[in-house]
Formats: structure tokens, sequence, C-alpha cells
């Protein structure tokens, strides 16, 4: 067999060779597509899940900030009346005072005709108590329950997430349905996973530590 011969008969496995890695070249082509893809629906569910919760917790803070701000206005208005009336009757005791001390400076036959008037006053004069006003704040400002069970449910977020080399996998709990669970699992790469766990450390960071309460 000539050089030439042996020379062609190398090339048909090589064509054969070639044409699978071809199809193949193609096949990871689509798989990369696909799985971007899924990343991506992914990495939207979970920005979305945890933008719920966002607003979910910033209403309900604001919900008990409002009733913070409420009972302080009321309770505050409260007490400055009660101050402001034990004011008033300070300014009349001492303005009563500062007479009788006046006609105890003055003649016996000058008293005679004003004593009375003053000593009537003086005998009538009775303190008015304020208002009895509470300053315990009113148990109503406890974190609601739902937000302590997102509170529980973030935690085994965190917990699940497992670093593996240069890749993660990212399991998470998705509620469709309250006490309906259903557990979706990706893998992300290690930047995204940082900017989801980034996210995820956000929300754990702006729930109270139930343990305060």
């Amino acid at each position: 067999m000539s050089l030439q011969e042996k020379l062609q008969g190398a090339l048909d496995p090589l064509r054969k060779e070639l044409e699978e890695a071809l199809v193949l070249t193609s096949k990871e082509k689509k798989k990369t597509t696909e799985w971007q893809r899924k990343v991506k629906n992914k990495r939207e569910t979970i920005v979305g899940e945890f933008n719920k919760l966002h607003t979910l917790l910033r209403e309900e803070e604001q919900l008990l900030l409002q009733r913070l701000e409420e009972e302080e206005r009321e309770t505050l208005q409260r007490l400055r009346e009660n101050v402001t009336k034990l004011s008033q009757q300070s300014s009349s005791l001492q303005q009563l005072i500062t007479e009788i001390e006046e006609k105890c400076q003055q003649p016996v036959v000058k008293l005679l005709t004003d004593v009375k008037s003053a000593l009537s006053r003086s005998e009538n004069v009775k303190l008015q108590e304020p208002e009895a006003v509470s300053t315990d704040l009113k148990n109503v400002y406890k974190i609601p329950e739902r937000c302590l069970d997102m509170r529980e449910m973030l935690k085994r977020f965190e917990g699940e997430w497992k670093l593996l080399g240069h890749s993660a996998v990212l399991c998470l709990e998705i509620w469709t349905e309250p006490g309906t669970p259903g557990h979706s699992c990706t893998q992300l790469t290690g930047l995204e996973l940082c900017d989801s766990w980034r996210l995820m450390r956000s929300v754990l960071g702006s729930l109270p530590d139930i343990r305060n309460h």
C-alpha cells in the first residue's frame, strides 16, 4: 500500500471523529444556552421572592412604627396637659402666698379690712391631682408570627447553601402556598452565588432577632 493510500485511509476515521466532535459541540452549546436560561429564571425567582419578603417586612415595620407614634402622641398630650394644669395651680398658689406674706407685713388696722378674703381663699385651696397616665407601652409591638416564621425560613435558606469547589448548589424552599413548601435546586457559579448570598444576608439583617422577643 502506497503512502498516499495510507494517508487516505487515515482521513476517514479523522472525518468521523470531526463529525462526532461537531455534534457534541452543538449539544454542549445547546446545554449551555439551556443552562443559562435556567440560571436566569432561578435568579429572577430568588430576587422576586426576597423582594416580596422585603415588602412584607417594610409594611409590618411601618405598621408597628405608626402604632407606636400614635401612642407616643396621645400619651405625650395627656402628660403635657397634666404639666400645664399643675403649672397653673402652682402659679395661683404662689400668687396667693405672696399676697398673704405681704398682708402679714401690714398694720393690724389695715388687715381687718381685707384679711377675710385672703383667708377664705387660702382655706378653699385644694390641689387637683393630675390625671393618672400610664407610661407603660401597650403590648401591641410584638413581631407578627408570620414574620417570625419568615425568619426561620430564611435561616433554613442560609443553612442550605453549600459551596462545591468553584461552583455551588443552591437549594431553596419556595413557598407556593401557606404551609406547602416546594423544593427547587439548581447550580450557581461562584459570582452568582455571591450576588444571591448578599441579597439573602440583607434580608436576614433586616429582621429582628426573635430571641429578644
